[in-house]
């Protein structure tokens, strides 16, 4: 019996050695799209013309920040001071949960910025294959060029290979991560704890800074990818994704032209916009070669998101508004870029989809959709059965826009406070719906389909 239980010993020890490990999966080819919504139509056939440049939020461009990193030395990144307004909140109402980790002025956790708004966020695309990334001993510093709110890195990774970077912020401030290439990456805070999942950052990926100190980003993939980091300054608009020069140039096609293509030399740490002037239902695809990222804003300066899977260096963007979009380049070296935005027909729906014959009925139980004090948005999962279409309500103010991103393939109806019928419509991809209120009041957004859609309710502060 004593020999039988010293070999049974080392048996269970193995055993238990075993259950121990974690095993680890290089990171999968990344298809290029968001993860949440973005709109996407067909409509009339019309081409692009020249724009006089204008910077979105109003401003003559950001101020002078200079930024340090690295040895303790003090901080000089801005601190984001907004204070985001709460005039989509209508109190007294059963709150359905805004998943509070994606809510673009929670503080927590990082989420990725989503659909087409410059608060609410979409989920961060998550890795299945990799649950954490370690967080390598050795890191680069990157610190902002004089001047600065951003800064722009390259590099080859191995299979699998894992790269690290250090910066400082301050508390209070949000940081934009956006990424080219076949990568993950992970963002830890001063106390080296997790602030996000895994995560995609083709999209930007905003990451709300809670404590001043040293931030790490744990990059991890294959061959060559870009990485954008930017910080916004105090006084500039907080919820766009990317720095928006004072300068911005006109996109320019030659007449009857569908695509256009220029080179330019970019710096890290120095933005390059520029505007086109496109009308709702045409579908734009953003192609580069060089060391770059772009983010795409809407007229309404809203951070846009990918609306398919593409291959690395290209962007395809579904435009649903009218005027002039802004497109900013964050890049290191030549860059090459060319933009298609070729003619589209059949649109007779109403913002992004194809119109329905007969508007959804109100269903007798409709859920009441209220945001979190300070918040904007709210997210909402929805398990859809045929023949059975679900109500929201939300309060919202005369002059306010509602926003409501939706995936899959959906059938929509919104409804004005005199249940009058102000949208009607049919996408089968991911879409995003607004409707600009022209009294305070409840307005009722119904939805029929089947299967799951993610829900994205958005209403600016006014």
């Amino acid at each position: 019996m004593k020999t039988q239980k010293r070999l049974f010993m080392p048996a269970m020890l193995g055993l238990i050695l075993l259950a121990g490990c974690t095993l680890s999966a290089a990171p999968p080819n990344i298809p290029r799209t968001g993860s949440t919504t973005t709109p996407g139509v067909n409509a009339t056939p019309a081409l692009p013309g020249n724009v006089t440049g204008t910077v979105p939020d109003g401003g003559s461009g950001y101020p002078v920040v200079t930024a340090t990193t690295g040895g303790g030395a003090a901080t000089a990144y801005p601190v984001a001071t907004d204070t985001p307004g709460t005039a989509a909140t209508q109190p007294g109402n059963p709150t359905v949960d805004p998943i509070g980790s994606e809510e673009p002025y929670d503080t927590p956790v990082a989420t990725q910025v989503g659909t087409t708004s410059p608060g609410p966020l979409s989920t961060a695309t998550t890795a299945p294959a990799v649950s954490s990334i370690p967080l390598p001993a050795q890191r680069e510093t990157i610190q902002f060029p004089a001047n600065a709110t951003s800064f722009v890195v390259t590099r080859d990774l191995a299979q699998g290979g894992t790269h690290a970077y250090q910066l400082q912020a301050s508390a209070g401030q949000r940081m934009y991560i956006t990424t080219d290439g076949n990568a993950v990456l992970q963002v830890y805070g001063p106390n080296q704890n997790a602030l996000t999942n895994v995560v995609a950052a083709i999209n930007p990926v905003q990451v709300p800074l809670s404590q001043a100190g040293t931030y790490f980003i744990a990059l991890q993939g294959s061959g060559p990818v870009v990485m954008s980091v930017y910080i916004p300054a105090a006084n500039a608009n907080q919820n766009v994704a990317a720095p928006v020069p004072a300068q911005l140039q006109p996109v320019q096609f030659q007449p009857g032209a569908t695509s256009t293509s220029f080179s330019v030399n970019t710096t890290a740490g120095t933005p390059l916009g520029y505007t086109l002037n496109v009308q709702a239902g045409q579908r734009m695809t953003v192609t580069t070669s060089g060391n770059a990222t772009i983010t795409l804003l809407a007229p309404d300066k809203v951070t846009l998101v990918p609306s398919a899977p593409m291959p690395t260096h290209q962007w395809q963007f579904n435009l649903t508004q009218s005027g002039n979009y802004v497109l900013i380049i964050l890049g290191n070296g030549p860059v090459t870029v060319n933009i298609s935005i070729p003619p589209l027909s059949g649109n007779n729906g109403n913002n992004g989809g194809v119109g329905s014959a007969t508007p959804i009925p109100v269903p007798g139980n409709a859920t009441r959709v209220n945001f979190g004090a300070g918040n904007a948005s709210a997210k909402v999962n929805a398990n859809l059965v045929s023949g059975t279409p679900q109500a929201y309500v939300l309060g919202v103010n005369a002059g306010q826009t509602l926003y409501v991103s939706t995936t899959g393939s959906v059938d929509v109806t919104i409804y004005g406070p005199g249940n009058n019928v102000l949208v009607n419509g049919h996408a089968s991809y991911p879409n995003r719906w607004s409707v600009q209120a022209n009294q305070t009041g409840d307005y009722t957004f119904v939805i029929s389909g089947n299967g799951p859609s993610q829900l994205e309710f958005y209403v600016p502060p006014q």
